[in-house]
């Protein structure tokens, strides 16, 4: 045993070494493999070793255990190898020990902690350590907020080949925080960041198609980009796609698709502007069966997580009854409320209840009032309505 031991360390030695500063790592993890000969090369002194064990320890891939327990050893376990990594040279390892730093995981959480150790890796040439202590200076997390400086490190990891960090300088660029602003140069960043595989960064991207911003107004291409950073788990990119489904909004109407997409964010919480839209295609029909009953409760979920297109639905649901216990007054609150925070659809429809008397006091001069001032807050059809 102890002569396969020696023989599989040897063996491991050339992927082991120390990686070139500023170089990405993409070569398997041979601690994956055989984690305790990689552990005896980490106790023999060898930081890389130390590093690519933690990895393995983090995941849990080292273990077959089911016990819940024991993760939190493990990770505790991670800590210890990328701490005498990260003091034995292995820069990745303090990347990886600032990371649990920074999520509070199996050590203190501390901002101050996490930044000095991104820091630390980047001066050796991590250039994803780079991109977290840019993101640390452009919040101002763990580190005094340096926009110019958040700027000058996300070039530096982008210029070099890492594209995550050329969708943090394009929205830099975009919005000219710490460089100069320009739209053009930051779509082209965005592009590099997205062809790269950067998911956040397609959505940034389709984002600026869809507005036509910087780039020609094209929705179809938006929903192209949309697409892709939703197969990348970018759940904002997910509701955006879905909305164009469900307003047939640059391409083809397709409520069915559209529920698909809205319906994960919304009932998990992430993203409560995919529950209004959900709500009202449920409450339509619109590829799916209809339910008041469902859309209801959809518009309730996205409401209570301060969605104002929810609780307009849910409001008007209340108002006729169609799903829930009829309520016209309670409606007219939840109208008003919505109108007085600006939103114009709620000043619609407070217009409406109020010049018919629905549940509260015929007044057609405030309904009046109020269309103006749905009109003047975004909404075209209060227009003709108000005379305006």
């Amino acid at each position: 045993m102890r002569l396969f031991i020696v023989c599989a360390v040897a063996a491991l030695v050339s992927l082991l070494q120390p990686s070139l500063a500023g170089a990405e790592d993409d070569a398997p993890n041979p601690a994956e493999e055989d984690p305790w000969a990689v552990e005896k090369a980490c106790h023999a002194g060898n930081a890389t070793a130390c590093y690519h064990v933690g990895l393995v320890y983090e995941t849990g891939l080292c273990c077959d255990e089911d016990d819940d327990e024991y993760f939190p050893r493990l990770l505790g376990r991670a800590a210890d190898l990328y701490r005498k990594a990260c003091d034995g040279g292995e820069p990745r390892g303090c990347m990886e020990l600032g990371i649990l730093h920074t999520r509070g995981l199996a050590v203190a959480k501390s901002d101050a902690a996490a930044a000095m150790l991104y820091g630390q890796a980047c001066d050796a040439g991590v250039l994803e350590a780079c991109r977290y202590s840019g993101i640390d200076y452009s919040e101002g997390r763990g580190v005094d907020a340096d926009k110019a400086r958040a700027a000058g490190l996300f070039a530096r990891a982008c210029d070099r080949g890492y594209a995550p960090a050329c969708g943090n300088l394009g929205l830099a660029v975009e919005k000219g925080e710490g460089v100069k602003a320009d739209g053009a140069r930051a779509a082209k960043l965005y592009g590099a960041a997205c062809e790269a595989g950067d998911a956040t960064a397609c959505l940034e991207l389709g984002r600026l198609y869809y507005e036509g911003k910087a780039v020609p107004l094209d929705k179809a291409k938006a929903s192209q980009y949309f697409s892709l950073a939703c197969k990348g788990f970018v759940s904002a990119a997910c509701v955006r796609l879905g909305i164009q489904y469900a307003n047939g909004d640059g391409i083809a109407k397709d409520g069915a698709a559209a529920s698909k997409l809205l319906t994960h964010p919304c009932m998990m919480g992430s993203e409560p502007a995919a529950c209004g839209p959900l709500g009202r295609i449920h409450h339509s029909g619109d590829g799916v069966p209809r339910d008041p009953g469902k859309s209801a409760t959809i518009f309730k979920r996205g409401c209570d997580k301060g969605d104002a297109y929810s609780c307009y639905g849910l409001a008007m649901k209340a108002q006729a009854g169609d799903g829930v216990v009829k309520n016209p007054a309670g409606a007219a609150d939840v109208f008003r409320q919505l109108c007085d925070g600006g939103y114009a659809l709620g000043c619609s429809a407070l217009a409406a209840q109020m010049e018919a008397g629905d549940g509260i006091e015929k007044d057609v001069a405030a309904a009046n009032a109020l269309r103006i001032k749905a009109c003047k807050a975004g909404d075209s059809t209060a227009c003709a309505g108000s005379g305006d």
